[in-house]
């Protein structure tokens, strides 16, 4: 994954940090949990994630192999923005690693429309 702009999702609990990595092509990847907290190197502009699913879906092997130069996020999202926006049917499941078309200039988009119309 080769990617110089990303939105960090901060811990709340203990349910992990969650990412919004902008790919080429105007899409966003979006992935996250324990596995994924910030290290010296992490995140970074060049990494790859490997996943490999048991046969009841779960996950059994989960490496991360980082390359590449440290980067910042354009922005941290935290407390009940952060919420607001896992709770958005439009949000896709970090825990997922699912790639989703649009830019992330659109995420505020999701957590004002998850505020202006609760579930």
């Amino acid at each position: 994954m080769v990617s110089n702009d990303y939105i960090k999702l901060s811990e709340i609990e203990d349910e992990g940090v969650n990412y919004l990595f902008q790919l080429a092509s105007k899409k966003i990847l979006s992935f996250g949990g324990q596995a994924f907290y910030q290290t010296k190197k992490f995140p970074s502009n060049n990494f790859e994630i490997a996943v490999c699913y048991g046969l009841k879906d779960e996950i059994v092997l989960l490496e991360k192999y980082v390359h590449g130069e440290k980067l910042l996020p354009r922005i941290k999202i935290t407390g009940k923005k952060k919420l607001d926006l896992l709770s958005s049917p439009k949000f896709p499941d970090p825990d997922k690693f699912i790639v989703i078309e649009g830019q992330l200039d659109d995420v505020n988009e999701l957590i004002n429309e998850k505020i202006n119309n609760p579930s």
